[in-house]
């Protein structure tokens, strides 16, 4: 069997081993009373060794809960905080495009929507500047948090595991030389973008390109996404950092506010 034979059968066998696993989902979803595994069996047709071990894998995965006494399954509470985000990040992007759209055109800069990722940033939403030159980034494309401003927005506002397993991690990839590399420098700035409510990402993940995020709130006073103003040094300079910040956190206030963010304006002068 070739290399490429071979991956491609690791790939259908993981893809089926999902689709069994969703059946399992599925089965103790469908269900209104706890279900047992003779019943999984039964309503999947699978095997009982692969029901068994599907069903351990989701429940060490939260998305099912076990009860060794009564050895019945019920949905994981993993269900509720992954419908909760889904919900609030759909939310979030129906709610911010009109701001995104008036913050496009008072700024004249490219607008950005991000969220936290397994560790990342990624890009939900986009709107284009119309400046002769753009700086533009894919949707779904993911970005480290502590080199982009919308990163460290989330880091400073989100729950604190987000940056206390950024710092519990490897070491800080370095991008620019304005990068972020000490961990105790990024703990500092992380704690000067709590009291001034806003972030810059100056040169520090792309040479020539500087960025202002600010944090969108939810009810609980948590970051649930970001939105940043993004275009080239050269016009995005340090003297019109002020106005850029500005528009940006008034935009995020007020998309806040609609998610339920019942605090006042995040800007804090120092």
């Amino acid at each position: 069997m070739s290399q490429g034979e071979a991956t491609a059968r690791g790939q259908k066998q993981r893809a089926q081993t999902v689709d069994k696993a969703l059946l399992v989902l599925d089965a103790v979803a469908e269900s209104d009373e706890p279900v047992s595994l003779t019943t999984l069996v039964s309503v999947t047709r699978l095997e009982k060794t692969t029901t068994h071990r599907l069903a351990r894998s989701l429940v060490d995965g939260g998305l099912l809960r076990f009860d060794p006494e009564a050895r019945s399954y019920t949905l994981g509470w993993r269900l509720i905080e992954l419908g909760a985000l889904a919900s609030q990040r759909n939310q979030a992007i129906s709610v911010a495009d009109p701001y995104l759209n008036k913050l496009r055109d008072d700024t004249g800069e490219t607008i950005h929507l991000g969220a936290y990722d397994n560790g990342e940033v990624v890009y939900l939403s986009q709107k284009s500047s119309s400046a002769a030159v753009v700086v533009r980034a894919r949707i779904g494309q993911r970005r480290p948090m502590h080199s982009t401003a919308m990163g460290k927005a989330l880091l400073a506002f989100g729950p604190d595991k987000w940056l206390m397993e950024l710092l519990a991690a490897s070491k800080l990839e370095a991008f620019t030389e304005n990068t972020i590399r000490d961990k105790e420098e990024l703990q500092a700035h992380i704690r000067r973008i709590q009291r001034s409510g806003f972030a810059i990402d100056d040169e520090e993940m792309t040479p020539g390109i500087r960025c202002v995020a600010a944090p969108i709130m939810d009810y609980k006073g948590l970051a649930v996404a970001a939105i940043s103003a993004t275009g080239p040094a050269f016009r995005v300079s340090r003297g019109q950092l002020d106005q850029l910040t500005a528009a940006v956190s008034e935009a995020a206030t007020a998309i806040s506010k609609e998610l339920g963010y019942a605090g006042g304006p995040l800007r804090i002068n120092d």
